[in-house]
């Protein structure tokens, strides 16, 4: 359940969850949040109710905040057996989402918008006792960040068959190519930096303080690419995006999705 303010999204996700408490039909996990705290700690204390009989609270009841929040400790704590119930009921409150495996939240972005409906896909999707990768690949919707940046990286290994797949699949799922340019230029621009940040001995701590980043999951990325190519590969790749991306904007009958094949074509050959 993911209980925010009244979007449509938000507001049907809120109501199956009353609909799933009234007729004792609750599921596995449920994320609140927003900024209504009284009504989450409300449905918080009903969830309780339903659950966890009267007097076994100490046994099935477990609730765990801020600092003391991590991925072990929930783990064991969902694995204890309940006591005289079906079930046990773990509340982590204050959980910063940034903490879960870090390839979830790259794959399928860090907005809450659009995170919390990918957990519930997956969680539906996956059969076994935890999500695996496999469980994630097969039924999450990677977000553009996340495809380019396995462009570029296809690009630095000089996977061009790869890089060439990826590109087909984002165009197959009709995004325009003026958009996928902008992304692989802003991608490519970060890893200029990362770049850069190699070259002058600085580290991953300057990148998310200059990108703005709350992990350092996709700085560590960034500082792995940068490693493949050399500076000037780096502002010579820019460039060709900056060049491509006035072309498209100004010049008229031009087929974009096959100049952008080709602007991989010029990356790749650049490298060697």
């Amino acid at each position: 359940m993911a209980y925010g303010k009244k979007t449509s999204g938000s507001g049907g996700a809120f109501q199956k969850f009353k609909g799933d408490l009234s007729a004792g039909t609750l599921g596995c996990a449920y994320i609140f949040y927003g900024e209504e705290s009284y009504l989450r700690e409300y449905y918080l204390d009903a969830l309780r109710k339903k659950l966890i009989p009267a007097g076994f609270e100490d046994f099935n009841y477990h609730r765990v905040e801020g600092k003391d929040v991590n991925v072990q400790s929930l783990t064991e704590m969902a694995e204890a057996m309940p006591m005289m119930a079906e079930r046990t009921l773990l509340a982590a409150v204050d959980f910063d989402i940034f903490k879960l495996n870090e390839e979830l939240i790259f794959t399928c972005g860090g907005l809450m918008t659009g995170l919390v409906p990918e957990i519930a896909k997956i969680g539906a999707y996956a059969k076994g006792p935890s999500v695996t990768r496999a469980d994630i690949d097969a039924v999450a919707d990677p977000v553009l960040s996340a495809e380019v940046f396995r462009l570029s990286d296809a690009v630095l290994q000089g996977d061009y068959d790869r890089a060439s797949a990826i590109l087909g699949d984002l165009l197959k799922m009709q995004t325009e190519p003026i958009v996928i340019l902008a992304a692989l230029g802003s991608q490519l621009r970060r890893i200029y930096t990362a770049r850069m940040a190699i070259d002058s001995g600085r580290d991953k701590y300057w990148l998310m303080e200059l990108w703005d980043m709350r992990s350092d999951y996709p700085a560590k990325l960034l500082l792995s690419a940068a490693r493949r190519a050399t500076a000037e590969w780096c502002a010579g790749a820019v460039q060709m995006c900056q060049v491509l991306d006035r072309r498209m904007k100004s010049e008229k009958g031009m087929d974009p999705a096959g100049e952008l094949k080709l602007l991989l074509v010029r990356l790749g050959a650049a490298r060697k």
